[in-house]
């Protein structure tokens, strides 16, 4: 993600526990403190959200300090700021059933049937998402990543999923180098933080049969694009 937003010519400031890697400018701090993090979105155009507990885990002690407090804390960090465009990371577990059993492709406007809490705090990141583009006109987009990843055994282990090879992966994988820790939709991503907005308002992306990926706004206007 950082690579390939530095190669397409943005000025990018990493938060995180830890010194972020290739970046211009580097935040450290904790996700659950709301000085760290309104200290991390200022001066900044766009804030592109990641950080979260990537899965299922106890609600009490792992999801909700990070996927409930932690995107309170940024939500907050983005409007205190005058940040005027967001990225929020959802989840294909929002569609779990319909992603799993059909009927496909899995469009953006269809119902939500989470697997459970996990996605459960996606969904409210995505109803957060809404709140702040309507209460205080920031432009947000939530990204329903199909997944991230992680290693060689993880990607086995989706490649043999049928559906893997198009509902998950956005490109081809390599099971061994650098190309594993691509994340997904690194340049569409760039494109969405450049490109200039029609208008303000909220749009969902979910990735879905053959790579496409549907952005609807607030307005009501929808179009497709295609990702590879």
């Amino acid at each position: 993600m950082v690579q390939a937003l530095v190669e397409r010519g943005h000025w990018v400031r990493g938060f995180d526990r830890v010194p972020s890697v290739g970046v211009h400018e580097q935040s450290v701090g904790d996700l659950t403190q709301p000085a760290d993090v309104q200290a991390a979105a200022r001066n900044v155009d766009c804030v592109i959200h990641l950080a979260a507990v990537p899965d299922e885990a106890d609600f009490l002690t792992a999801l909700l300090p990070s996927n409930v407090i932690g995107l309170h804390n940024v939500m907050e960090a983005a409007r205190i700021n005058g940040v005027r465009r967001m990225i929020l990371a959802s989840s294909g577990q929002v569609n779990w059933d319909q992603l799993h059993d059909g009927p496909w492709p899995v469009h953006v406007s269809d119902p939500v049937q989470p697997r459970a809490w996990y996605a459960l705090t996606k969904i409210l990141a995505e109803q957060a998402g809404y709140v702040y583009w309507k209460r205080h006109g920031i432009e947000v987009l939530a990204v329903r990543l199909g997944t991230v990843v992680r290693s060689a055994a993880h990607a086995r282990e989706m490649l043999g999923h049928p559906a893997s090879p198009d509902v998950y992966l956005a490109r081809p994988v390599t099971l061994s180098g650098p190309s594993l820790r691509r994340k997904l939709l690194p340049m569409y991503w760039s494109s969405l933080i450049s490109s200039p907005a029609s208008r303000p308002g909220l749009r969902l992306a979910a990735p879905h049969r053959r790579w496409r990926c549907s952005r609807y706004s607030g307005t009501g206007d929808r179009k497709s694009t295609r990702l590879n």
